[in-house]
């Protein structure tokens, strides 16, 4: 092999690498991101409410008011939202349209009462009636 191909061999062996390096480096963070918690979250919010999970957080329950009819009221927001489903785990979950300010854009800070625009309760209670006394 003469010295001029084994430079460009040795040239393309470097650049290669450098490429997989900047691959990984850049993929690790996306990576990162996937938490137990968020991939639990991607299986089971529909793709409508939120389409990365981001914006999506459990509600305490003493942050809820029941107003009937599939309505309910996030106190500590002031919104009231309808019910989309039933969460899997018995929590109260939130999804949420981010709002950012006017001169940041998609940069700008992520405002904390943006609009709820997909909710999920416990299911209601199974009641079931107590066995007959044998008598």
């Amino acid at each position: 092999m003469s010295r001029r191909a084994a430079a460009w061999m040795r040239g393309m062996i470097v650049l290669a690498s450098l490429v997989a390096l900047v691959l990984v480096a850049a993929l690790a963070p996306a990576r990162a991101h996937h938490t137990e918690l968020h991939t639990w979250l991607l299986s089971w919010i529909p793709h409508e409410c939120c389409v990365t999970a981001d914006w999506c957080r459990e509600i305490a329950p003493d942050d809820i008011v029941d107003l009937g009819g599939d309505r309910f009221q996030i106190v500590s927001t002031d919104q009231v939202a309808v019910r989309t489903g039933y969460s899997p785990d018995g929590g109260y979950w939130a999804c949420s349209q981010p709002e950012f300010t006017e001169e940041g854009g998609h940069a700008g800070r992520w405002v904390s009462k943006s609009k709820v625009n997909c909710l999920f309760t416990p299911m209601p209670s199974v009641r079931l009636r107590p066995k007959a006394v044998a008598g």
